[in-house]
């Protein structure tokens, strides 16, 4: 799964070079830094947090018909106050539709570790708790028309997704996410796994190959028992969400859908049709990866993950996530080599931010301009309103990409 920078809006994004670096800090510090933020957290003093991620009336409509043609969502562009507006890209001009918000949430309960924040022995306690660039920036992404939406939401139509298609079906592709840095909370891979847990409508080709999505929620060792536990917990707020949405698609009467955790907590969507044979196999997955011993980790992460080989080609994650972890200059360089290892030629890499210290923000996109990366800024007006201040979103792809690709 692929997508041009024109997909993504291009005039959306502002790209930074080595020599446009210093001055894209000053301009970002000097018009979108809110004073008197506290770190970001969103409590340090309650060990369960409630949150409420509201939906779009477009996005609820839209959950029944993913995957279809009658899918119209990559057509919007731009937020203005809690509603789509169409973009029409030759005439370069944005037309306002009605969307607003619908009664619909997703409702996550998150379960902090006040014992690991104030640890004196763990080497990372940041992960311990919900900040919050991680709810914002799930907000923005499940906002319909926001930039990244149709990465997270939208399937491929091929028939060349890989070469064991065989007589002559399409193939439909579902997105591989890595999440970088995830934390206990679990609150992006509820949320944003959203469109990688949901079938295919009725309409689907009748014998249509299904490559199945996944979502990898990945950190260090110790954060990984309580993420495990959240993400098992809150399923059910997408579960329900999905059986809801579904019973608008007039499934056949033999047809079900499934939800199941297992033995090592992955959390697979299975649809079942009239012949009992599977049509989706998603999933959430955690696995432990340590940024610092990252060569190994990643190593047997992929030999997990990817374990057929196309066309001679070792597959690759169609999205590398990471929100709030830059914040320590010390971890610059293994975040950025971790990342490195990661992507490959068509991997979007999307970085969100609480702006903090600017010394450390430059560190991080100059040590990426280092090592091959091409780096967008997400410009503020296509952000959240509620993003578009004290926050900051960057694009990357490998230095090879092109707009044509």
């Amino acid at each position: 799964m692929s997508f041009s920078l024109n997909d993504l809006f291009y005039d959306s994004l502002e790209e930074i070079s080595e020599n446009t670096l210093e001055e894209h800090i000053v301009s970002l510090y000097s018009t979108r830094n809110k004073d008197n933020q506290n770190l970001g957290y969103i409590s340090r003093s309650q060990r369960t947090v409630e949150v409420s991620i509201p939906l779009m009336k477009s996005l609820i409509s839209n959950i029944s018909l993913a995957g279809s043609e009658n899918s119209n969502l990559h057509k919007y562009g731009r937020f203005r106050k809690n509603r789509l507006v169409k973009r029409t890209r030759r005439m370069n001009t944005y037309v306002q539709v009605q969307d607003e918000y619908s009664d619909e949430s997703i409702q996550l309960s998150v379960q902090q570790s006040l014992e690991m924040l104030n640890s004196e022995t763990e080497s990372s306690t940041t992960g311990a708790v919900l900040w919050q660039v991680s709810l914002l920036f799930a907000e923005w992404i499940l906002t319909p028309n926001s930039l990244f939406y149709e990465l997270f939401f939208q399937r491929t139509f091929t028939d060349s997704c890989s070469n064991d298609t065989s007589n002559g079906a399409s193939r439909i592709c579902y997105p591989k996410i890595i999440e970088l840095g995830a934390g206990v909370s679990g609150l992006l891979a509820c949320s944003l796994s959203l469109g990688l847990l949901v079938p295919p409508s009725e309409n689907v080709e009748t014998g249509s190959v299904i490559s199945p999505g996944t979502y990898i929620a990945t950190d260090q060792d110790h954060i990984i028992p309580l993420l495990k536990k959240n993400i098992s917990k809150n399923i059910s707020a997408i579960e329900s969400l999905v059986h809801e949405r579904h019973k608008s698609v007039n499934l056949l009467s033999s047809d079900t859908i499934e939800f199941v955790v297992g033995d090592n907590n992955r959390i697979s969507c299975k649809r079942t049709d009239s012949t009992n044979k599977i049509c989706i196999d998603s999933s959430i997955e955690v696995i432990p990866l340590d940024w610092e011993r990252a060569s190994q980790d990643v190593t047997d992460l992929k030999s997990a993950i990817f374990q057929n080989i196309h066309d001679g080609q070792e597959e690759e994650f169609d999205i590398i996530l990471a929100c709030d972890t830059i914040y320590n200059d010390y971890l610059i360089d293994p975040f950025v080599r971790t990342i490195k290892m990661l992507a490959g030629p068509k991997t979007s890499v999307i970085i969100g931010i609480q702006m903090r210290s600017h010394d450390v923000l430059e560190q991080f996109l100059n040590r990426s301009l280092e090592v091959g990366f091409r780096i967008w800024s997400v410009k503020g007006e296509s952000l959240s309103e509620k993003m578009r201040d004290g926050f900051a979103v960057y694009y990357m792809r490998i230095q090879d990409c092109r707009e044509s690709d």
